[in-house]
């Protein structure tokens, strides 16, 4: 786990995946100036199996290095089962249990889906596990937004806050059958080098909360924001919802684009109206009740009437997809036929001219043939004459 600034969720994250058989936590703190690392202390004196990592605010972000820090502790616990999470997200398990789910393949995979609450619900003392009770059921593919922040355009309409958006999966696998873990822990490559992602089976769903108050929104924003500028060489695509929050312009941009993640009664009515939101209380009861409570036959149709909208929705980008490149085919073929328009119309021109350049040069040819007839004939007739004169004076 790599977290900063995780104060207000921290503490309800580990007790719950403590609740779902994680035996040892390695966390890595990036230098959290909240009360993360006060939290952290603890639950460490309570007796939670933490090992804690502790890198200075300002250390420079070296990816590789913290991933081989994080698994050189968990190897050295002789760990079975991994899953790389976010301070934010909480998984939920149909059999309430990562021992019992079936393992009889290397890799399970989740879905993530980001949860939102109701207007009402900003400022409560509440966790937001509990009071975000919306998860985005039918969220926009993001291919589209992000090549527009990539590209770095100003103005991006967006039909939906930029949070209701697909987000990748994670998942959690077997540490014998990993070669490295790809970014964020969203697959793993086996050591044959196979990329292993499956598609998830409904045993297991990541709710992520990315949104709890404005003061923590702003300042995850901000640290972004710094990091962005003091490394303009990373690419806009990493971490682009957060980029493009950074670059809408000042405070009040920020509150408003936060507080549209919020929808009043009128707008949360129409989301759910439209199957862009759906209320899933899943995690909330795990909380209140522990893990594994609801039935797991029902836990797995939802799982399976989400997989078949997000089946759909990947249908349908990829018919978008390819109609977007049949698009780009049909204009480039336009344009090499005009090209080509062009160069036939070209080759016609230079035809005529060749054609103009023959005739006028079969007409000179024929008229110096003509000159050459008469110059013939004059000459002959020359000397017929004197020949005529040189007989008529006979020989000297």
């Amino acid at each position: 786990m790599m977290i900063r600034d995780e104060g207000d969720i921290i503490e309800a994250n580990i007790r719950h995946h403590a609740r779902l058989g994680v035996d040892h936590f390695v966390v890595l703190d990036h230098g959290s100036d909240d009360a993360t690392a006060d939290i952290l202390r603890a639950l460490t004196d309570e007796g939670l199996p933490l090992t804690v990592l502790a890198y200075a605010r300002d250390a420079e972000i070296e990816l590789a290095q913290w991933y081989a820090a994080l698994f050189a502790e968990v190897r050295a616990r002789q760990a079975d089962i991994v899953l790389q999470i976010d301070g934010d997200e909480f998984w939920h398990l149909a059999t309430g249990s990562f021992a019992t789910l079936d393992w009889s393949v290397p890799v399970i995979t989740a879905p993530r889906f980001n949860m939102f609450a109701p207007r009402a619900a900003v400022g409560s003392p509440e966790s937001a596990a509990r009071t975000h009770v919306y998860r985005a059921r039918r969220p926009f593919p993001p291919d589209d937004y992000r090549s527009r922040v990539v590209r770095g355009d100003r103005e991006i309409a967006l039909d939906y806050p930029v949070h209701m958006v697909r987000l990748e999966p994670k998942v959690a696998f077997r540490l014998r059958d990993m070669g490295e873990i790809m970014t964020a822990g969203h697959g793993i490559i086996s050591h044959s080098g196979q990329m292993l992602q499956p598609k998830p089976d409904g045993s297991a769903t990541i709710f992520h909360y990315p949104l709890r108050s404005f003061e923590q929104f702003a300042r995850k924003v901000a640290a972004f924001g710094a990091l962005f500028e003091s490394h303009p060489e990373l690419h806009r695509g990493l971490s682009w919802q957060t980029r493009y929050l950074w670059e809408l312009g000042g405070p009040d941009a920020l509150e408003r684009s936060f507080l549209a993640c919020f929808p009043d009664e009128a707008e949360l009515r129409r989301l759910l109206d439209d199957g862009v939101l759906v209320r899933d209380t899943r995690m909330a009861r795990d909380l209140a009740d522990g893990p594994g409570t609801l039935d797991e036959e029902l836990d797995r149709l939802v799982a399976t009437a989400d997989r078949v909208v997000m089946d759909l929705i990947e249908e349908l980008s990829a018919e978008r997809q390819s109609a977007a490149r049949m698009s780009v085919e049909r204009q480039q073929a336009t344009s090499e036929r005009d090209v080509l328009a062009e160069e036939r119309r070209g080759l016609t021109d230079a035809l005529s001219d060749t054609a103009r350049d023959r005739d006028a040069l079969a007409a000179r040819c024929a008229a110096l043939s003509a000159e050459l007839e008469q110059m013939r004939h004059r000459a002959a007739r020359r000397w017929s004459a004197r020949l005529r004169a040189w007989m008529h004076r006979g020989p000297a």
